[in-house]
């Protein structure tokens, strides 16, 4: 399939539901244990397994040159706000220290500048993206609020349900974030957990901590 796709990670249910539209020239249904999460409560339109499967079916697509089957997205810059150059430059440094792992930038920056590390969303960027032992250093520097939102209405706890590394999510816990907290639409870190994990992949899972019928 790698052969197909070389440039592109796509599974076989996606890959043999471009091949039947291929053929037969009708789209079938999307496969439930692959295009939905366990949230029993989720629409199954926006969750991340549905839109993976589509970007699957859009790779899929595009390897056989399937012209017809197009999706746009499009991005509003009406709301984007003016930043200050000068904080903007601050905030990226900060940004490139996390990054790095590099403490000692880290507290110079933030001591040389008049910029916390709420104010660059320092915690929101190290759930994402730093490994979790990095992310203990920075919780120890304690100037941080471990359940500040985001533009997006985000807190951290939130970003590291969407990263699913559990050393991650148990850091934070274990310093005092709010695991009830929710997000503009309503969605705790429980139900963004939820709707980071296949169907697919939560009943493999759960076999795998099936008790063996030893009769």
């Amino acid at each position: 399939m790698t052969d197909l796709v070389p440039h592109a990670k796509v599974g076989y249910e996606a890959f043999n539901d471009t091949l039947h539209y291929l053929y037969i020239g009708w789209p079938k249904a999307s496969p439930p244990e692959v295009s939905t999460c366990v949230d029993d409560a989720c629409a199954h339109l926006v969750c991340p397994p549905a839109i993976n499967y589509a970007i699957e079916r859009m790779y899929a697509s595009a390897a056989f040159q399937m012209t017809e089957v197009v999706s746009f997205y499009e991005e509003s810059e009406a709301n984007i706000a003016e930043v200050d150059p000068m904080h903007a430059k601050i905030v990226r440094g900060i940004c490139k220290a996390l990054h790095s792992g590099d403490v000692e930038l880290l507290n110079l920056l933030l001591t040389g500048y008049k910029v916390t590390l709420d104010d660059a969303y320092a915690l929101h960027y190290a759930a994402a993206y730093c490994s979790p032992n990095f992310l203990v250093e920075v919780l120890n520097m304690g100037s941080a609020d471990l359940n500040l939102k985001d533009a997006r209405g985000h807190t951290v706890l939130h970003v590291a349900a969407r990263r699913k590394e559990p050393a991650v999510l148990v850091s934070l816990l274990s310093k005092g974030a709010c695991a009830s907290e929710t997000t503009s639409d309503g969605q705790t870190t429980i139900a963004i957990c939820r709707r980071m994990t296949r169907r697919k992949d939560y009943i493999e899972a759960t076999k795998q901590g099936q008790e063996t019928n030893k009769d």
